[in-house]
């Protein structure tokens, strides 16, 4: 005779719980004359007795390997066989070593996610993140005993995902994990003024230009500092000033120097710290030295020579006289020397010797001024009235 198994398990599957039917025939012998005879490999010791019955059932398995076998025998005993092999596989799949590399990765970066599965033949496996927004994305995670899922993130906050992995049974295993997104990406701050070499004095308006990746200008916290040794040690002007592009810094109550330097910090939202420092500039708020050597007060001056004391506190002048000064400046040096008569400016001078001829036509009573600025701005001025008879 023929044997044929017509329902059977597939050849892995999660059911402790089997069915069997089969059918035979033969040439001679009518099918319902057929006997048959069963066993289950891995579970019954011995062949069923022979009958005509064509299914049998089992129940509560155990995992393992199993053989069905079945036997036809025809009137005169022939036999057939036919088996099916068949494992039952109830253990769900293991997911080990989850990782998110990084754990914390800033806006849009890379985050990947791996995992390692063990299994019998893992048919597919999915993993499925949770945004911050609450809103849930499903992918599937690719490779080969070690899987993995890789992608960039843009919005900020705590991501928790599970992954899935579901064996050729059905059974199903799981396991989780989380990472974040951050703002790492510190602000980029450039100090536009004061620049290098720069000379202050005075109010000076101290300018900057600072962005983030993620936060808007106005969203930054600004901190400005300055240096007076070329950035060995700082000194606080703001702390947690808004973020507008200007400070008004009043140096008048620092001391004058050629080291200095200024620092502006910038803070986003999430901490993060933008820096830029200045090159080295000078503040220099003392004006300049400056005497008048001649005319000097109580003399006579007659044709540019030096005569005599004279009673009194006026200089007497008789002819043209050169005036001179003398300035100097420590810090930037003299810019000019600016040469008044009553007022009325008559001479400029940017280089030593400072000094200017009277030799124009003047009687009478007069007022010689003289104003010294430094290169930063800073002035000083001093005065002698005169008698004049220049002719």
């Amino acid at each position: 005779p023929s044997v044929n198994i017509t329902e059977y398990p597939p050849s892995i599957t999660n059911s402790k719980n089997v069915t069997f039917e089969w059918s035979g025939k033969d040439n001679l012998t009518p099918s319902n004359q057929i006997e048959y005879s069963y066993m289950l490999a891995g579970f019954d010791d011995s062949w069923k007795e022979w009958s005509n019955n064509t299914n049998a059932s089992y129940y509560n398995l155990t995992d393992g390997n199993y053989v069905f076998m079945v036997k036809a025998r025809d009137e005169a005993g022939n036999i057939a066989m036919q088996n099916k092999s068949f494992t039952i596989n109830t253990s769900p799949p293991s997911i080990e070593n989850i990782t998110a590399i990084p754990p914390v990765a800033k806006i849009g970066g890379y985050v990947n996610i791996s995992c390692s599965v063990k299994g019998i033949e893992i048919q597919n496996v999915n993993i499925s993140i949770k945004y911050p927004d609450g809103s849930i994305h499903n992918f599937s995670m690719l490779g080969n005993n070690t899987y993995y899922y890789n992608a960039s993130y843009t919005m900020i906050g705590k991501y928790n995902f599970t992954i899935e992995a579901v064996d050729s049974a059905g059974n199903v295993g799981n396991g989780s994990g989380s990472f974040k997104i951050a703002d790492l990406t510190p602000p980029n701050v450039k100090i536009s003024y004061p620049m290098q070499g720069d000379i202050l004095h005075g109010k000076v308006m101290i300018r900057w230009n600072a962005t983030d990746n993620h936060d808007a200008r106005s969203q930054l916290k600004i901190t400005i500092k300055y240096s007076n040794d070329g950035g060995a040690t700082w000194h606080m002007l703001a702390e947690n000033a808004a973020n507008n592009g200007s400070y008004l810094w009043d140096t008048t109550g620092v001391e004058d120097g050629k080291d200095y330097r200024v620092e502006v910090i910038a803070y986003d939202r999430a901490g993060n710290r933008g820096v830029d420092i200045s090159s080295q500039f000078i503040i220099d708020n003392t004006p300049p030295s400056l005497s008048i050597k001649k005319p000097m007060g109580g003399y006579l001056y007659i044709f540019d020579r030096q005569i005599l004391p004279v009673i009194g506190s006026n200089a007497v002048i008789i002819g043209k006289i050169t005036i001179e000064v003398s300035a100097t400046d420590a810090i930037t040096g003299v810019g000019k020397v600016v040469f008044y008569v009553d007022g009325n400016e008559k001479a400029v001078v940017k280089n030593k010797p400072y000094s200017w001829e009277w030799k124009e036509i003047a009687l009478g009573k007069h007022e010689i001024e003289v104003k010294a600025y430094d290169n930063a701005g800073n002035m000083r001025e001093k005065k002698v009235d005169v008698l004049v008879f220049i002719l």
